[in-house]
């Protein structure tokens, strides 16, 4: 929410829907209704609920903007990729992500991105753990085979992070236990969402 123009999108597709809808009722129904009133209230309530939901995504945004209504991300790569996104997201605060830390090979113990600091949690190898210690709600792995494959656990019910970049932007975080649809997120264009496997 508050990034793209899917939401809008929606408001449109319904309007148009619930125009036909009439439309088809009113005549079936062989209702005669003023057209001037089907053709003003429509279109005028389709512009306010526009409007909500464009003012509603500036509040969000501004709530952003100060730390609060973020997702909380692990970024887990090379040093170059997870710098990559830390920069990225973070210069996008709009888009409600902030890097609250990150696993990369190395010993490293502090990654410097644009003045910030951000800690590192350990290892690719080392993601349980750094998931649960760092409160995430996000794991954003960067960077072609950035994760080993049973970093995040073998048995048959956990969630796989998938490592399919080769370049930016990055492509394949994991949102664990969501059930997203695969694909590009509205939020995070550097991103594409995969549901537990």
């Amino acid at each position: 929410m508050g990034i793209g123009a899917e939401e809008y999108r929606r408001v449109l597709t319904v309007a148009l829907r619930f125009v036909a809808l009439v439309a088809i009722l009113f005549y079936g129904a062989r209702v005669d209704v003023a057209r001037g009133f089907v053709g003003t209230a429509i279109p005028l309530a389709t512009a306010l609920t526009l409007l909500g939901r464009f003012r509603a995504r500036k509040w969000l945004h501004a709530r952003r903007a100060r730390g609060h209504a973020l997702r909380r991300v692990l970024a887990v790569g090379t040093i170059e990729a997870a710098t990559d996104l830390t920069q990225h997201l973070g210069r996008a605060m709009h888009a409600g992500f902030t890097v609250v830390g990150v696993c990369i090979p190395g010993p490293v113990g502090v990654l410097w991105v644009d003045e910030v600091d951000v800690p590192v949690l350990g290892s690719p190898d080392d993601v349980m753990v750094a998931l649960k210690a760092s409160q995430a709600d996000v794991l954003a792995v960067a960077g072609e085979g950035a994760l080993p494959p049973d970093a995040c656990g073998p048995s048959p019910g956990s969630w796989k992070a998938v490592a399919s970049t080769s370049s930016w932007p990055p492509r394949s975080p994991t949102w664990p236990g969501l059930a997203s649809p695969s694909g590009p997120s509205p939020a995070c264009p550097c991103c594409t969402w995969r549901s537990p496997d």
